[in-house]
């Protein structure tokens, strides 16, 4: 058990924040802690978990790993990763995954792994895909760990894997030669990734600008493919794709949200700045566009029910329709006072921070005020000055948990008051 002070040290220098049970995990990269609305429930560090005295936390979900922590929520267990970092060489040694109890913190298992692991962020039928990278002959291995009992199973194989997204009980990878436009997407389960279908995707870009993007996205019956500023739809049951945004115009396309919408923002090349937006269907139908050159890049992003509508620049749209409903100023900064020191490649930027429920949460850096929206009705609700950084990392029902420089703090959208 570490004593007050590490815990402070913890919470200060969290980089993951998740509700599991009634409980928030955090972590940094020498230890984690469980805590509800109060003092600490169970807190672990890396070297109980590791085994080495000296051991850091890892991110399972990281590619390239530094001395970044995360975690990955799999029922009553929490899986992370730990290792000793050889700080002349600037290598990791000894790396594992291990399973933790997420009402104890007990180390369930503990499993070696060889080399450095990209692993899926959710699980399915209990298990996880990891691809694992040998550092000196960099072969690749499918790797599907059981989380249960973090028995592993491994598959050589070669592909050249790009990303790995669990999502609505699948798996999804993507491989393949960016630089020859050649990659291949795949959906299926982490015992045969290519199960239910493989679809040849025409699309690509340097080496450089593939690793470390966020090119796929899986979520509310959507799969998007970001690559080379190019945007393409799959049909989430058999891979055909649905539709294509393309050059001369460079794009980026948000999380899909639910009923499977996504937003496609339309940007200048070379500034970056937006242009335009679009509110795009699973189908590939625009249902919306605005010249509202604003986005609303969303920490969370977890409306009610459908009826709840879907922002897109200053307005509010049916997510089934694309009917504007209603607009609100609120949604947009003021614009950046010349003279002020304060650049943005937009004059103004969208406020919405998280959707919880059918409250919008904002943040206005410009006028350094936060708030919350009813989405329903686009009224205000309340607003503030800001008070600190925070992002909203988890909600439950109208409670949504921020995580501040110092602290965890619970907050009811609907009122701005503080739970706890």
């Amino acid at each position: 058990m570490t004593d007050r002070s590490t815990r402070l040290l913890i919470v200060a220098a969290a980089t993951a924040v998740v509700t599991v049970s009634t409980a928030a995990i955090v972590w940094n990269n020498r230890g984690v802690e469980a805590r509800a609305a109060g003092p600490a429930t169970w807190t672990v560090s890396a070297a109980e978990v590791h085994g080495g005295e000296h051991a850091v936390f890892l991110d399972p979900q990281s590619y390239w790993f530094s001395d970044d922590a995360g975690f990955i929520a799999a029922g009553d267990t929490v899986v992370t990763m730990a290792g000793l970092r050889n700080y002349e060489t600037g290598q990791l040694e000894d790396i594992a995954l291990a399973g933790l109890a997420s009402n104890d913190g007990t180390v369930r298992w503990r499993t070696p792994i060889t080399g450095t692991a990209d692993c899926t962020t959710a699980v399915v039928d209990g298990k996880l895909l990891c691809q694992t990278h040998n550092a000196e002959t960099w072969e690749t291995t499918l790797l599907t760990v059981d989380t249960d009992t973090g028995r592993t199973t491994e598959s050589p194989t070669d592909w050249s894997v790009y990303a790995i997204v669990a999502a609505d009980d699948a798996i999804y990878v993507l491989e393949g030669d960016p630089e020859a436009d050649d990659l291949r997407l795949h959906k299926g389960t982490p015992d045969d990734p290519d199960e239910s279908w493989t679809t040849t995707v025409d699309m690509g870009d340097a080496y450089e600008n593939i690793y470390g993007s966020r090119l796929l996205r899986v979520a509310d019956g959507a799969v998007v493919l970001d690559v080379g500023g190019e945007s393409t739809g799959f049909d989430i049951d058999t891979g055909v794709q649905t539709w294509t945004r393309s050059l001369p115009d460079c794009g980026e396309t948000l999380d899909p949200s639910l009923g499977g919408v996504v937003t496609r923002i339309r940007k200048d090349c070379s500034l970056s700045r937006i242009l335009s937006s679009e509110l795009v269907a699973a189908d590939g139908e625009v249902l919306a566009r605005t010249d509202v050159a604003v986005a609303h890049y969303l920490d969370l992003d977890r409306p009610a029910d459908p009826e709840v509508p879907v922002l897109l620049g200053d307005s509010a749209y049916d997510r089934a329709t694309g009917a504007k409903l209603w607009s609100s100023a609120d949604l947009v900064s003021a614009p950046i006072v010349p003279g002020s020191g304060r650049t943005a490649p937009n004059d103004t930027s969208g406020t919405a921070s998280a959707i919880v429920g059918d409250v919008a949460l904002l943040r206005d850096s410009v006028r350094q005020t936060e708030g919350g929206l009813d989405l329903r009705t686009g009224r205000r609700l309340w607003e503030r000055p800001i008070t600190a950084g925070q992002r909203v990392a988890a909600a439950v029902g109208t409670v949504a948990v921020s995580a501040y420089d110092n602290a965890l703090i619970g907050l009811d959208v609907r009122t701005g008051d503080e739970v706890w």
